[in-house]
């Protein structure tokens, strides 16, 4: 039965080989259908929640839910068709177009494979080429530009149809306006999917359900994009000054003295 998409982490903590403390004792729940952006510097944890959630790595202490079923006891074969996650460095293989995005849904038909084209914001590529979907795309996609090999796995991911999509950094590569349209197109194609974004231009996500901002592994705030600035913290500091978004932490002081 097709997943619900309803993902909790009870007292998550998780620390890379090296040893140094990535999340500490995080709490959240995403209900069903819930669009989530996870804001932070670089290095709050954000990536790595969207790891635990797809299981790429399993928590050191604490326990993450789908459903209601702790995803270190599901089949990762199962839990990989239903939870999708992208990173900024998009798999490409050295085939065609068509035969990359139907490795989401190999029985995919011709309307499936456009909707997916033009909710990635690709379709004005593919019309330009003179074999459309049929043009292979290169050794790992080096045939395409970074954005166009991010635009592809996505369409790739829409064709999978998962239950909670998770895209991490996936759209770096795209200008500010295109991702954004890239994110409504996916919020309007998956009304009942969960959606996890991750992504370190904020402006592109004030739509979105909840915002999660992380600091230094732990959760500082949460809520929409206007009652986070009203709040004054630690989002509103980021929204307005975006640059510290890739600086390894906070400023003594967040607020006053700018």
């Amino acid at each position: 039965s097709p997943i619900r998409g309803y993902v909790e982490m009870d007292s998550v903590s998780f620390a890379y080989r090296d040893g140094e403390s990535v999340l500490d004792g995080i709490h959240l729940k995403l209900e069903p259908g819930e669009k989530i952006a996870l804001v932070g510097m670089s290095g709050s944890g954000k990536s790595t929640i969207a790891k635990l959630i797809a299981r790429l790595y399993d928590v050191n202490r604490g326990a993450v839910y789908i459903d209601g079923i702790d995803v270190q006891n599901v089949k990762l074969g199962s839990l990989r068709t239903k939870v999708c996650y992208l990173l900024q460095d998009a798999v490409i293989f050295n085939r065609t177009m068509k035969e990359n995005l139907l490795l989401g849904n190999p029985s995919a038909t011709t309307t499936e494979l456009q909707r997916a084209v033009e909710i990635a914001d690709l379709q004005e590529f593919v019309r330009r080429l003179p074999q459309g979907l049929e043009t292979p795309v290169g050794p790992r996609g080096n045939a395409l530009s970074g954005g166009e090999r991010q635009r592809l796995a996505l369409a790739r991911a829409v064709l999978q149809n998962p239950s909670i999509l998770l895209l991490d950094e996936s759209t770096s590569a795209l200008d500010a306006p295109s991702e954004q349209r890239v994110f409504m197109n996916l919020a309007q194609h998956f009304p009942r999917q969960t959606i996890v974004f991750v992504s370190h231009r904020i402006s592109a996500l004030k739509w979105v359900d909840r915002i999660i901002v992380l600091n230094r592994g732990v959760i500082e705030e949460q809520g929409t994009h206007d009652q986070l600035i009203r709040n004054g913290g630690l989002y509103a500091h980021l929204h307005t000054a975006p640059s510290a978004l890739s600086a390894a932490q906070l400023p003594s002081q967040v607020s006053g003295n700018n």
